[in-house]
């Protein structure tokens, strides 16, 4: 298994890219439930850990 933040929880850039810093050596990602939470999703998984998930749900 590995976890998943749902970015819908809470939307602010800087709590998202703090969840991805904190997580990343446990490769923590990120949930995308809708077209504008991708691109912030996108945009701070950059900086997490290579091998986190990015899962989308729903056509974007």
């Amino acid at each position: 298994y590995q976890g998943v933040f749902p970015v819908k929880g809470n939307q602010d850039r800087f709590i998202v890219e703090d969840i991805v810093e904190f997580g990343s050596p446990f490769r923590f990602g990120l949930e995308a439930g809708s077209k504008p939470e991708l691109p912030l999703a996108m945009r701070c998984l950059c900086k997490g850990s290579p091998e986190a998930f990015l899962v989308c749900n729903g056509y974007k």
